[in-house]
């Protein structure tokens, strides 16, 4: 018989030098082995699955992490599988309850799954269980009323967990289905999945179109620009696309399309040319306002309307007074905007001109006037003011006695307690509130004595807020 070499010998000796690789230790199931019932859901005979997964979801997620734990324990895919059914309806569990979540898993059919949501109105406590009634509704054929049901339900309860369904939707056959996942995606803003909104500013379908451009701009899909830019200026696009991509490039502040924008002022169409103007501001780029103060005189008072806001939310300091100069335009729209115009430039300076049309025929001009007056207190008489108090129109007839309120003009407070016996019942709850901003402690008894008669709730809590005011003042 003939023997190994002598070299192969000393092989298998030395084992080459190296040691023998150490045989990595079983991990004990630790978390499952402290847990009866752990134990039958995963190793246990199949007759006690059914009452072990009861117990577990009845039990609760007072466990909490444990649960995650158990699973990095099991080998066998099917157990773990089962552990994975359990922690879903646990989840569930926590937000409707452990029989409604039996329900919920029993329904075989979408239209049971929903009956048992909204029978139990599926409050929204627990986000992380979204996902779960998400992918149980995903493994079941839907009707399009269904999927507007769920992303209407995402919407409200601005579920951000919703991704992996929203996607779906993105893509869905339907047209409606798609529109309405991309309006559901501005309301709840997931950045994750601007990419199917930049694809989806492509749609073949015009809605489609309309929701992808008003989300590519909330959501800052800067990607987006180029295919904003070419649908707003294809003149065979639909408009509302058109003004939607355009209002998307001025909230992405897309400077570099601002020619663009600017030639979108020789459009036709005034709706097209307003979005326009209103882009231009937002955009904040070096040639708008030589480009807008022209039009401070254009014909259309819709175009010198929207001119004058957007000049002073360019420069506050270098455009209000264009806006001063608009408060005399014939047009009561176009002083409307310059009053609002000059409200926010936030300067108390520009009160001053404001306060002189006091006497404007416009209700829409008169109540934003009386709103400025209130922020910045320019010396005015007062008695221009509640002379504004028999006006013909209620919300100016509102916002003079509140001004008189927020002035301190207690020479007033009986002309305004007479206000506590009229038929309005925003009427009555606005002379209470003034007189409690006023603080005259004189007009206490005329206050407890409208409080014993009046029967609506509102007026009522008005009342009892400024006694209680008025009877802590020293």
């Amino acid at each position: 018989m003939s023997r190994a070499p002598l070299w192969i010998a000393a092989l298998l000796i030395a084992g080459c030098g190296r040691k023998p690789a150490p045989i990595p230790p079983v991990k004990p199931a630790v978390v499952i082995a402290s847990d009866p019932l752990l134990v039958a859901i995963t190793t246990g005979p199949q007759e006690g699955w059914a009452q072990a997964e009861h117990d577990l979801v009845y039990r609760g997620i007072a466990w909490g992490a444990n649960y995650d734990k158990a699973l990095g324990e099991i080998q066998d895919p099917a157990a773990r599988e089962r552990l994975k059914r359990v922690i879903r309806k646990i989840r569930i569990a926590a937000m409707i309850g452990p029989k409604a979540a039996d329900d919920f898993f029993a329904a075989e059919t979408s239209k049971e799954k929903w009956a048992v949501l909204k029978l139990v109105r599926y409050p929204f406590r627990y986000p992380e269980a979204a996902p779960v009634i998400l992918e149980e509704f995903g493994r079941l054929p839907l009707d399009r009323r269904e999927k507007l049901e769920l992303l209407n339900w995402i919407g409200e309860n601005s579920i951000k967990t919703s991704g992996d369904w929203l996607t779906r939707c993105l893509a869905d056959p339907s047209a409606e289905i798609r529109a309405n996942a991309l309006h559901t995606l501005q309301r709840i803003r997931i950045p994750d999945l601007n990419a199917a909104v930049v694809r989806l500013v492509e749609d073949p379908d015009n809605g489609v179109r309309i929701q992808a451009a008003s989300a590519a701009g909330s959501l800052k899909a800067t990607a987006a620009v180029p295919a904003l830019a070419r649908h707003m200026l294809d003149k065979k696009e639909d408009l509302v696309v058109r003004a939607n991509c355009m209002t998307a490039l001025g909230e992405l502040q897309a400077k570099d399309q601002e020619p663009a924008v600017l030639s979108m002022l020789q459009e036709e169409s005034l709706r097209l040319r307003s979005d326009a103007i209103l882009t231009l501001s937002k955009m904040q780029g070096p040639k708008a306002a030589e480009a807008l103060i022209p039009l401070l005189t254009h014909p259309e008072v819709g175009i010198r309307r929207y001119c004058v806001g957007a000049l002073v939310r360019l420069d506050p300091a270098a455009h209000a007074g264009h806006a001063v100069a608009a408060l005399k335009d014939p047009s009561d729209l176009v002083r409307e905007a310059a009053v609002i115009a000059l409200r926010d430039c936030r300067d108390p300076r520009h009160a001053v001109p404001v306060a002189e049309l006091l006497e404007d025929p416009s209700d829409q001009v008169l109540e934003v006037v009386l709103q400025v007056i209130g922020i910045y207190k320019p010396p005015v008489q007062a008695s221009r003011i509640a002379a504004l108090m028999d006006h013909g129109t209620p919300s100016v007839r509102t916002g003079a006695v509140g001004t008189l309120a927020v002035l301190g003009a207690r020479e007033y407070a009986p002309r305004i307690a007479e206000r506590l016996g009229l038929g309005d019942p925003d009427a009555r709850s606005n002379a209470a509130n003034a007189l409690r901003l006023l603080g005259d402690k004189g007009a206490l008894p005329l206050l407890e004595a409208a409080l014993a008669k009046e029967r609506h709730e509102v007026v009522k809590r008005s009342l009892q807020e400024a006694i209680q005011q008025l009877r802590s003042q020293p």
